[in-house]
């Protein structure tokens, strides 16, 4: 008897995958201002997310009470399709390759397209570096992060996140300090503590490799990429959201009638803009 593919069952196990991979990796997210919608969004749309200010001054024994205004800055989020593809050859599935044995290693790269977006927003143009100059992971010390911190002017959260060479320097001394994520809550003040990989996005300062930063400092805005009906009447198609997040992803299974290929992709309209440029220092290595 022949074989059969189920293409709703290898969408759903591919979804499934990406709860696991993208959570972790995209934890960083979280750090900042986000508009996440699983709305379907045009292709190249901008998003306009409000970004308070300025508060309204306190009353004292007030006989008016709809008084009071909040200033809202909306920030300009310029949305980009992210697609990462990949496909099993007709060769391949007969050597009983499947989908989701490749799909690991692209959720990686995906995960690291995603993060380039935040990470190339952080430069001398929109932040402020570290006063302290150029650290390398070995000199990096407890009164460096302390200066640091107190270098994010006005931030009532602190955010840090830094390179696993800088970050493994302030490990707990057993599990019970971690989270699921792997995040070290709480440490030395810090509202989060995390290690970031992916430094290299394009437009991010040279060597950069970690920063503390407060949410308005950058506005991330994440939907659901648009299909053309047509085209999803040929496409098994199904979204997830990553639930820390609340970041919805597109997975999508077809069959190539050119090629005979079994094809996937991960799909997610995705964008970021400098907010409070006080409110994130970052430092570099060299």
């Amino acid at each position: 008897m022949a074989n059969t593919i189920d293409a709703a069952l290898i969408v759903d196990q591919l979804a499934e995958r990406g709860m696991a991979t993208l959570g972790p990796k995209l934890a960083m997210l979280s750090y900042f201002t986000t508009d996440f919608s699983s709305d379907v969004v045009a292709k190249q749309a901008t998003l306009q997310i409000p970004l308070a200010t300025a508060a309204g001054a306190t009353i004292e024994d007030p006989t008016d009470f709809e008084q009071g205004a909040t200033t809202l800055d909306p920030i300009t989020v310029p949305m980009t399709h992210l697609s990462q593809q990949f496909s099993v050859t007709s060769k391949e599935l007969n050597q009983r390759i499947r989908l989701d044995h490749l799909a690991e290693k692209n959720l990686q790269a995906f995960s690291n397209s995603i993060a380039d977006k935040v990470i190339g927003l952080i430069n001398a143009t929109n932040f402020t570096a570290y006063s302290g100059g150029a650290v390398a992971a070995a000199d990096f010390d407890i009164d460096d992060l302390r200066t640091i911190v107190g270098e994010v002017s006005d931030a009532n959260t602190f955010n840090a996140a830094m390179d696993t060479a800088y970050w493994a320097k302030f490990l707990p001394a057993d599990l019970r300090g971690f989270n699921p994520n792997g995040q070290i809550e709480g440490i030395h003040g810090l509202n989060s503590f995390q290690r970031q990989n992916k430094w290299d996005g394009t437009g991010a300062v040279a060597n950069l490799v970690g920063f503390v930063a407060d949410p308005v400092a950058i506005a991330i805005g994440a939907a659901v990429p648009d299909m053309a009906d047509p085209v999803s009447e040929l496409v098994e198609s199904t979204s997830f959201t990553l639930e820390d997040l609340g970041i919805t992803v597109q997975a999508n299974v077809w069959g190539s009638t050119k090629s005979r290929e079994l094809r996937a992709s991960y799909d997610i309209s995705f964008g970021a803009g400098v907010g409070d440029g006080s409110a994130l220092v970052y430092w570099v290595s060299a």
